[in-house]
């Protein structure tokens, strides 16, 4: 998911710089590749989330998502472009502190080991279960 933001966060960025600058810059002399996942698997991404995520993790997707979403709605000026980098900027931190942080609290929490519920058995046939 983060990968996913990190690549939408450089293609607002990419397009911020060529509206406002042109493609005079040797930098945008060609297309910069295009590191966005597919819409198919994008779609799996956003469906995988909405049945998964906690509803904080949600939200600080959902805002970065529509901050995003703006910039082909407005970038006519370079003063609207960095505002909307602002936003998509504001967007990311918030998004990366909200997935690092429940990353760090599900790594630390205690576990405990269950039976395989289909009651298959031998040795290092468990569940392991977060508290």
């Amino acid at each position: 998911m983060l990968a996913e933001a990190h690549a939408e966060r450089t293609r607002v960025e990419d397009d911020a710089h060529v509206r406002v600058h042109g493609s005079g810059d040797e930098r945008f002399n060609h297309e910069p590749p295009d590191t966005r996942l597919r819409p198919a698997a994008r779609a799996r991404l956003s469906a995988r989330m909405d049945t998964f995520a906690e509803q904080l993790v949600l939200t600080a997707w959902n805002r970065f998502n529509g901050a995003v979403g703006r910039h082909s709605l407005i970038m006519r000026d370079e003063a609207e472009v960095m505002a909307l980098r602002m936003a998509v900027g504001t967007a990311w931190d918030e998004l990366q502190s909200v997935v690092r942080a429940r990353s760090r609290e599900l790594l630390h929490r205690p576990v405990e080991r269950i039976k395989h519920p289909r009651g298959l058995n031998g040795p290092g046939v468990f569940l392991l279960r977060r508290l």
